[in-house]
């Protein structure tokens, strides 16, 4: 850093805390609506020397991008972002990067072209195939994700479970807690899912099976729990369970002379561990690092519904598990991968040091293909092929997000392209006149039927 402040920050707390292993200091992170708002409020005062480092860029909104580049501009600090534009989109308007490229041109924005991730070739060729270059067309994309599909059912890391929902969350928990066995001690197994609601179910099912081996306690308490997406559910807690944070919580923590110390200990995303119930109370959990904190249920309630946001860890959405990285991941489709585009296939099928699987659902591919056929069209042949058709077909899309400078551009496009019809049409014209003829024989031929119509034969 050259002896610089830095300053980090990324669209969630838990992507900028992940900044803390690049060295910057935990009190300079940031999520980056709170960053935005310290830099107004003056809370947050890096100077000119500063860097302001952005992560998981492609995440983040033009308004938000607009903001920060105002502040840079006020206070004078210099801006790093890394992301990745082919990975989730943002929820509001973009693309950031694609903008950036063209207002400061495409040498002013460097691209790393290789990935360390993976650790072996054929790994990292996969990832690559699901990613796709941008400069590709969608029918080169489309071949390649489907490429991908069949090195991985060659190598075994990819299936369609026959049946529907339920088979499929079924398979994951068995496959998940198959790997982590394999692994051993310190080999870390993730597992992702489209929606909360898939999250929930595979996590359910994953902790049903922990419970069994004896990993989880009894039951200690039953709270109406909620998600971020507005979900209400039942969350049976115990001793041993992982659970997944909604919001930035904090926790009191055993401070000198027994006095307890308030500080954060999980972000929207972060996964906890349940050291113990108090069900009159709330929960004592465990981070990563060791540390044990007390949250009251009142910390963790959402204020509309009163109910406690939470739910179980083992799995995650494909969007909360972007920036993650473990030794193995699991990309499990339940519901089949209509929801599933590219750009969130390609974070799901890469987050893997060493092998990365898929499991999805044969009922729901095949229905969603039996949608897309034509009325009275013959059934399949091949009903499998048909299913993993459909299921490469979903995750090559890459629907880029429109910007106003593509919606003008588009205009004046079609403009030019309208005027240069009409001046064809017009060569017509203007040669018959040239020639002493009339410049039309429409208004005659239109005279001939209105004639044939009123007066009969």
């Amino acid at each position: 850093t050259g002896g610089r402040e830095v300053w980090g920050a990324a669209l969630a707390w838990r992507q900028a805390g992940a900044l803390e292993e690049a060295g910057i200091p935990r009190g300079r992170l940031r999520a980056l609506q709170p960053l935005l708002d310290g830099l107004a409020d003056g809370s947050v005062a890096p100077g000119r020397d500063a860097v302001v480092v952005v992560d998981e860029f492609g995440q983040i909104g033009t308004r938000q991008l607009l903001d920060l580049l105002r502040f840079q501009a006020r206070h004078g600090f210099k801006v790093v972002a890394v992301g990745d534009e082919r990975q989730c989109q943002s929820v509001e308007a973009g693309p950031v990067i694609g903008l950036l490229r063209e207002a400061l041109g495409p040498k002013a924005v460097p691209e790393v072209l290789t990935t360390v991730r993976q650790r072996g070739e054929r790994e990292r060729e996969i990832a690559g195939l699901f990613r796709g270059t941008g400069s590709e067309s969608a029918e080169a994309h489309a071949a390649n994700v489907a490429r991908a599909l069949a090195m991985k059912r060659e190598d075994g890391t990819a299936e369609l479970v026959p049946g529907g929902y339920r088979e499929a969350v079924e398979r994951t928990a068995d496959l998940v807690l198959a790997r982590r066995d394999a692994g051993g001690p310190g080999y870390t197994v993730t597992v992702s899912a489209p929606t909360n609601a898939d999250a929930l179910a595979i996590g359910r099912a994953i902790r049903t099976r922990r419970q069994a081996r004896g990993e989880v306690g009894p039951d200690r308490a039953a709270v109406r729990a909620t998600d971020g997406a507005g979900n209400a559910y039942t969350l049976q807690l115990a001793v041993g369970d992982r659970v997944r944070l909604f919001a930035r919580t904090r926790g009191v923590f055993a401070g000198p002379g027994g006095r307890g110390k308030s500080a954060a200990i999980g972000n929207n995303g972060s996964v906890l561990e349940v050291a113990e119930v108090r069900p009159s109370r709330g929960l004592v959990l465990r981070t990563a690092a060791g540390k044990e904190g007390f949250v009251a249920w009142e910390k963790l309630r959402d204020e509309g519904s009163g109910r406690v946001r939470l739910a179980y860890g083992d799995c995650l959405t494909i969007d909360s598990s972007q920036g993650l990285t473990s030794d193995e991941h699991v990309n499990a489709l339940p519901s089949g991968s209509r929801a599933v585009t590219g750009f969130k296939a390609y974070v799901a099928e890469s987050r893997h040091r060493v092998a990365s699987w898929l499991v999805g659902s044969a009922g729901a591919e095949l229905r969603d293909a039996a949608e897309r056929r034509p009325m009275n069209a013959p059934p399949p042949a091949d009903p499998a092929a048909e299913a993993w058709e459909n299921v490469a077909r979903n995750l090559a899309r890459q629907p880029v997000r429109e910007t106003a400078l593509g919606l003008l551009r588009s205009a004046v496009a079609e403009a030019k392209e309208g005027a240069r019809a009409f001046q064809g049409a017009l060569r017509a014209t203007e040669a018959r006149e040239g020639a002493g003829r009339p410049a039309t024989t429409l208004r005659h031929t239109l005279e001939r039927v209105q004639a044939s119509r009123a007066v009969p034969r």
